[in-house]
């Protein structure tokens, strides 16, 4: 004889069982509904693009004088006519200024690098230093200058004490490294 504990969990799961076969079809039609609703978008949207071939085609025939229109379309596709002038001359500025803001950002970028790289080469240049002569005399802005020449930029720093001996070799040659790329 099934105990009782036995009973209540047989119909426990029973009835867990009778709300997930509920659930599924709820889930079910929901997936239908969802369904239907995105096909009904999708005709949608194919409509007004339809629509949108079809008012750009009459507008073109009238423009070309092909075809008649009622003079409330006359007075919309003239409207449209001047939009798009607008928007003609709008991209023109806009491309003229865009232009303008990139060649004045170029000729900045420019101006600060290469007066970096003068007061660098004027305070070595006091310095006594020479340039090495694998470093080219045309660096460019993303051209970094060396550890050494960085603490020269530092006046308020004293050069550190060299040995005579040292002093009196020739320097290492140093490389001049690369930024990297913004």
């Amino acid at each position: 004889m099934p105990s009782r504990r036995d009973e209540l969990l047989t119909g426990f799961l029973r009835s867990t069982l009778e709300q997930l076969g509920s659930l599924r079809e709820m889930v079910a039609r929901s997936s239908e509904a969802g369904r239907a609703r995105l096909d009904l978008s999708l005709l949608r949207r194919e409509r007004a693009k339809l629509l949108q071939a079809v008012g750009e085609q009459v507008a073109t025939a009238a423009a070309q004088g092909a075809m008649e229109v009622p003079p409330e379309v006359a007075e919309a596709l003239e409207r449209v006519a001047d939009i798009d002038r607008r928007i003609g001359d709008q991209e023109k500025q806009t491309a003229a200024r865009d232009a303008e803001a990139y060649h004045a950002a170029a000729s900045a970028a420019g101006a600060v690098a290469g007066g970096a790289r003068e007061r660098a080469r004027a305070q070595a240049s006091a310095a006594g230093a020479e340039r090495p002569p694998n470093v080219s005399p045309d660096l460019d802005e993303t051209d970094e200058l060396d550890d050494e020449t960085e603490q020269a930029d530092q006046p308020d720093q004293p050069a550190p004490a060299q040995p005579a001996a040292a002093a009196a070799a020739p320097a290492p040659a140093r490389k001049a490294r690369k930024r990297p790329s913004k």
